[in-house]
């Protein structure tokens, strides 16, 4: 089973919400990249929960996204921020709302699947029973 995100959403317009806004402004467009890059960590990681709580994954992470490790701290702060709230961070996991709802989207759709794999199967095999007692 897959315990990543294959794939999250990005608004269109993103760039125009409010929290993006500030993240601009205190980060420019390079803040504005790096957060997309961190939310494709957040989705690779086990369950689109990215632990920072070892010193050795916030420095990690910093590093694939182009931060110091005081630098990253300060970023992280500044998502986690309650006014700004664009991550989750909560004893050091990290994630976005975003994140989780596609990640249940996700396996919605993985059970489906799996669901309809076993009936087409399920089937298969009675109609070769079926056309074996014939």
């Amino acid at each position: 089973m897959i315990t990543d995100l294959p794939y999250f959403t990005h608004e269109n317009d993103a760039k125009t919400n409010p929290k993006m806004e500030a993240l601009r402004a205190r980060y420019g467009w390079a803040g504005y990249g790096q957060f997309w890059a961190l939310n494709e960590e957040i989705a690779h990681s086990k369950d689109a929960r990215l632990d920072l709580s070892r010193k050795i994954n916030r420095m990690s992470t910093a590093g694939k996204i182009g931060m110091n490790e005081s630098q990253f701290d300060e970023f992280i702060a500044f998502l986690a921020d309650p006014e700004i709230e664009l991550v989750d961070l909560v004893d050091g996991i990290m994630t976005t709302s975003q994140t989780q709802e596609d990640l249940a989207r996700f396996r919605a759709r993985q059970a489906k699947n799996r669901d309809q794999y076993k009936s087409k199967k399920n089937s298969a095999t009675e109609n070769q029973d079926s056309a074996a007692e014939n």
